[in-house]
């Protein structure tokens, strides 16, 4: 007899909508590859991980590498939290179910901030990627 994995979660309508915004911007950046860790799809600059789109039940959570110059102000929004087992890394997370300033969740994708996100995502992608990821994505935005 075979048990369920406790780290699979089922992904919900608004959770894959939302992984087909964050594939679209990870995908946009150099040299990008997408694995699954934990069950969860992560975003990999070379071997670094920037970016993970997480199925929690209470709603999806985009976590990334943070500036840390950024963290102190991003943390006084309650949409932001320091992850428990990359937090000590300078990893933080979004709830990406809540919109800026209001308390009840979301429930479309199309209500997220995505500007915001794509910000936070290539500004995680700066700090793990090599220079030459990094060149090719300042030439292209040139």
């Amino acid at each position: 007899m075979t048990s369920a994995d406790p780290h699979d979660r089922p992904r919900s309508p608004l959770f894959l909508a939302m992984l087909d915004e964050v594939r679209e911007i990870c995908g946009a950046l150099p040299e990008v590859n997408e694995i699954e860790t934990f069950h969860s799809p992560t975003w990999q600059a070379g071997k670094k991980s920037f970016a993970e789109l997480v199925p929690y039940e209470d709603g999806p959570v985009l976590s990334f590498k943070a500036d840390p110059a950024e963290s102190a102000a991003l943390l006084e929004d309650d949409r932001f939290y320091v992850p428990k087992y990359t937090g000590h890394k300078g990893w933080l997370s979004l709830r990406l179910d809540r919109a800026q300033g209001i308390d009840a969740p979301i429930t479309s994708a199309v209500e997220a901030d995505w500007a915001e996100v794509e910000e936070l995502i290539e500004g995680s992608y700066r700090i793990q990627a090599l220079k030459r990821m990094l060149a090719a994505l300042d030439r292209d935005a040139g």
